[in-house]
This record gives C-alpha cells, structure tokens and sequence, in this order.
C-alpha cells in the first residue's frame, strides 16, 4: 500500500506540470479568438522572439527547424521503444509516467508555437503598399499589359538556362539574403516586424519536393528555410513569401501579396522575372475581361515561347516529385484552418473579382484585384503617369 501511494506521489508533479501546459495552451486558443489581443501579442511577444532566436539561429550555417525535426522523430521513437519494452516487461506506471513526460514535451512546443506564429495568423490583413485606386480603361490596360510583357520577353529570352532549358537561379544564399534584406528595407511596411531573418537552405530539398513543399517558416526558431531544389523562377518569390511570414505576415495570401509587391517593383531582373512568371497570367486575366478576347489573345500570344516552357517544366518537375504532395496539402489545410484561416489552402489563392451572367457568358461586374492593382501602380510609378 506504501509502494503505491509513493509511486502516486511521485507522479503528482508531472500531472500537475501537465495539467498546467494544458490549461495554458486552452487560455492561449481562447486569448486568440480576440483580435485586439492577437495584434498585441503578435506585434509584442512574436516579434520580439523571433528577433530574438531568429538572430541567434542566423548564427548557425544550418537549418534548426531541420535539426528539430530530425530530433522530434529520434524522440518519438525512443518513446514508442519504450512503451513497447514496458508492455513486455509488464511496467505499466513507467509507461504512464513517460506517455505524462511526452505529453508535457508536446504542449509546450504547442504553447510556444502558439505564441511565437499562431496569434499572427489573427492579425488584421494589411493594406498594399503599391495599390493604385484608379481603374485604367481598356486602352490603357493593354498599354500597360504589353510595356510588362515586353520586359519579361527580354528577361526570359536573356536570362541563362540549363541544359534542360529550364532558368538557372544566378545566386548562392549568401547573395540572395542580401538582396531580400534590401528589397524589404525599401518596402518600408509599418506593417511588418523590423527583423528579416537570413534564409536557409535545407539539406533535405528532395523531401521537401516529395511533400510539395518550397519553403517553410517556422516561428520558434525565427527561420524561413527554402527548397532551392525546385524550379528557379519560383525561388524568389518563395523567398519573399516565407521572409513575409517572418515579418508578421502570416496569412498565406497576405505573404504572396507582400511577395509580388517586393518582386514586381524590383530592379533585380531575377526577382522582376519570377514575380512575372508568378502574376501575369492574372495581369491577362484582367485584359481578357476589360479589353476583351480578341485583345486577349493578341497579348497572350506575343508572350515569349519561354514563359510557356518555364511553366511547362515547372509541372513536369513536379509531377516527378510529389509523391507525397496529397498528404501534406490534406495537413496543411487542416493547420491552416485549425490557426484560424477559414479557406484552408484557399487562402494562397488571389482571384479575379468578377461576375459573370451564367445564360449569356458576358461579364457583370468586375473589379482589379490586388495583384492587378499592384500592376497599375508600378505602370504609373515606372513611366510617370
């Protein structure tokens, strides 16, 4: 009877450790749901530690979200090992008091994460920082649309490719985050935190691909790491995406708005040729509404072959490599949701904001979205008008 009350002793405080992660993770979720707290703890707590270890990560060559990954399976195996030689051995109170253990280990990676990137998920989205308000009529859209067409045309039809055609990223990572570090400076977005972490290369690119994955900021350790595996016209972009993320911008949507901003306006020809590969299918899109087919077609076709081919790569890439792209979109979009972004996976996506009469095909209404508007801006910006 003694044996069993101190055993019951010993456990109490690791139930009681547990129950406190537990009831501190619940308080966070419930904390959450208020978007005056989420905009404080975000801009407040958030910021400050992803400054933080964000700056102590960026000492380090390689990636600690990699590194915690890696250690994260090492554990649960040893844990599962564990648990099965307590079944055999019939050690039913060790087994307990380890399943107690990695269960105090989870939520506290729980609250942190919670912490550090969930609550900025409940930020408000920001305005852009290049919108024009006007709408350009037909004629000056199609002015607009070809003055961007011909500057791709140059840049793809001079930008260098390997010898399976495809674009050949020009930059080691070193550069890159030089370059990121200045193109956000120049953006200048009260929005987003000070700190833009340097962007890390993972070792594990080919799995990365087989998930479907091109880049992935994680919070706690402040680190936006990259696939640099994938095709090189999407590399920029990520890169602005996931450093979006790091600065505040959690919103899938808000961290490609913040990514095509950056891109588009760059002076950079490797930036300004991923941002238009990445938006001037939805830049035509506009045209087709606006100016209609005929103009549509006009422009569509004077587009150089190698955007077509890039894209055509592009899916043949990774239609080689995701074998397991189902399963993490199915995790993702339930991530995504259970942090509060009700479309899931839909929240990346920017669509045309037009309505169409279902019986006669024609449009309704339209109205630029933000991609489109970002166009307009730096038309305006670039010939003065």
């Amino acid at each position: 009877m003694k044996k069993n009350t101190g055993e019951k002793t010993r456990l109490l405080p690791a139930l009681i450790f547990f129950g406190i992660t537990v009831l501190l993770f619940i308080s966070l979720l419930i904390v959450k749901t208020f978007p005056e707290a989420s905009e404080t703890i975000s801009t407040g707590f958030s910021r400050w530690w992803i400054g933080v270890f964000g700056g102590l990560s960026s000492k380090v060559s390689f990636s600690l979200f990699e590194f915690f990954i890696y250690l994260c399976i090492f554990v649960i195996i040893c844990f599962i090992a564990f648990w099965i030689y307590c079944g055999v051995k019939k050690r039913g109170r060790a087994a307990l008091k380890s399943l107690i253990v990695f269960l105090i280990i989870v939520f506290t990676i729980l609250n942190i994460y919670t912490l550090t990137a969930s609550f900025t998920y409940m930020r408000k989205s920001p305005d852009l920082i290049y919108a024009a308000e006007e709408e350009p009529d037909s004629q000056k859209l199609y002015e607009l649309a070809s003055y961007f067409i011909e500057d791709f045309n140059i840049l793809a039809e001079n930008f260098e490719k390997d010898d399976s055609g495809m674009f050949v990223n020009p930059y080691t990572v070193n550069e890159l985050n030089a370059i990121f570090q200045e193109e956000y400076r120049k953006l200048n977005s009260s929005y987003l935190f000070t700190y833009t972490p340097p962007v890390k290369e993972v070792v594990s690119s080919v799995m990365m691909s087989e998930l479907s994955i091109c880049g992935i900021f994680f919070a706690p350790t402040g680190e936006a790491n990259i696939n640099f595996d994938m095709p090189a016209f999407y590399i920029p972009v990520t890169i602005a995406h996931e450093l979006a993320h790091a600065k505040g911008a959690m919103q899938e949507r808000d961290a490609n708005l913040f990514a095509y901003q950056i891109c588009l306006n760059s002076d950079n020809d490797f930036l300004r040729l991923s941002g238009y590969m990445s938006c001037l299918s939805s830049l035509l899109s506009a045209v087709g509404f606006v100016c209609g087919e005929e103009v549509y077609n006009q422009l569509h076709d004077s587009l150089s072959e190698e955007y077509f081919v890039q894209w055509s790569l592009y899916y043949e890439y990774w239609n080689k490599h995701s074998s397991l792209a189902k399963i993490q979109e199915f995790f993702n979009d339930l991530y995504l949701k259970l942090s509060g972004v009700e479309e899931g996976v839909n929240n990346y996506y920017i669509e045309d904001e037009v309505i169409i009469d279902n019986n006669t095909n024609e449009v309704i209404s339209f109205e630029y979205n933000d991609i489109q508007k970002i166009f307009i801006y730096i038309y305006n910006e670039k010939t003065g008008l």
